[in-house]
């Protein structure tokens, strides 16, 4: 997941053995695998508010304008004319950079691993849970929680409920809370990271610096992955 800050003895646990066993390696070892892991976890400069990005540089956020969102990213024009109707440009127009980025990143993966969103709408954001001097001390967005989507299976809801995850590089979470509302996030995988279960590398880069994911490193993954465009750049 994201912004925890609840990092369990156990993850500390197996993060510190792991980190212990690769710094006892030989460096040849570790240059073989491609990445160490302070080349992962190198703190680049983010497109605010959120100031640092993970897996490549970010200075500047740029998202498209929406009369290009049906030939680029329908998903997203979709979602936006079912929630908010004639209204639906006014409010993208509004918005910040950085939340329709988040729009556009999910809109577009949700819509890459079957999601019909045809007659779905976008709920509310899907907030971190804390801020912190790398996110301008706020509660950043990193996903959306949709109502009224098919062609996948509605996780069943509660509040340890585990979600469905989909893909391995800029793979997709859905999950259903207590309230039965569904969001929708995209998470990093690193192949060649020291950590190789799911987005374990994704999490303490994100605790160790306090902010959720940048949109710059979902882009990046999901083209990586699937050449899936979403509208999302990244100006350097």
């Amino acid at each position: 997941m994201k912004l925890r800050f609840i990092l369990l003895p156990f993850l500390t646990f197996v993060g510190s053995f792991f980190s212990e066993s690769i710094a006892q390696r030989p460096e040849s070892e570790k240059s073989s695998r491609g990445q160490t892991r302070s080349e992962v976890t190198h703190p680049f400069e983010g497109g605010e508010p959120n100031k640092i990005a993970q897996l490549d540089t970010c200075k500047e956020l740029v998202v498209v304008p929406f009369s290009d969102l049906k030939q680029i990213n329908n998903a997203a024009l979709t979602l936006l004319t079912n929630t908010y109707g004639e209204k639906a440009e006014t409010v993208y127009n509004k918005e910040s950079v950085y939340s329709n980025a988040v729009l556009l990143n999910t809109a577009a993966a949700a819509a890459s691993i079957g999601a019909n969103l045809s007659k779905a709408v976008i709920l509310k954001l899907y907030l971190s849970a804390e801020g912190s001097a790398n996110s301008s001390f706020q509660k950043l967005p990193f996903g959306l929680y949709i109502k009224g989507f098919t062609g996948i299976p509605t996780p069943p809801p509660g509040r340890n409920s585990t979600s469905d995850r989909y893909r391995d590089l800029g793979s997709v979470e859905v999950q259903t809370d207590e309230n039965g509302d569904t969001h929708f996030d995209v998470d990093l995988y690193n192949p060649k990271s020291d950590y190789y279960v799911e987005h374990w590398e994704e999490v303490l880069f994100n605790e160790k610096y306090g902010r959720p994911t940048h949109p710059g490193d979902v882009v990046k993954q999901v083209y990586e992955d699937r050449k899936l465009r979403t509208g999302v750049n990244c100006k350097n």
